[in-house]
């Protein structure tokens, strides 16, 4: 089943060098689907999971503005060069 499912999303494979990494781009809902048609309707799935401990948690999560990393990024000094706020590199095409 699992070789059925390599075949079915080659073509959507993230690393094409190395085939042994077993990543695609696939969404719940088309593997889902795959499998349905290969072993029949024996598949129980939700599409918007209860995430009651994550909703939770998120509440007391830090925001951007009082974390840590952000500190370190309000000032150029701090900053590398050719860096933005977000940590983020910026590419030139110069």
């Amino acid at each position: 089943l699992e070789n059925e499912l390599h075949h079915a999303f080659a073509d959507f494979r993230v690393n094409r060098v190395n085939e042994r990494r077993e990543f695609f781009f696939a969404t719940p809902v088309q593997v889902r689907d795959i499998l349905t048609e290969k072993v029949g309707n024996l598949l129980e799935s939700t599409e918007q999971p209860e995430s009651t401990q994550y909703l939770q948690s998120k509440g007391s999560w830090p925001t951007a503005d009082s974390s840590p990393a952000s500190a370190a990024f309000s000032s150029s000094a701090h900053r590398p060069s050719g860096s933005t706020p977000s940590g983020t590199t910026r590419l030139n095409n110069a």
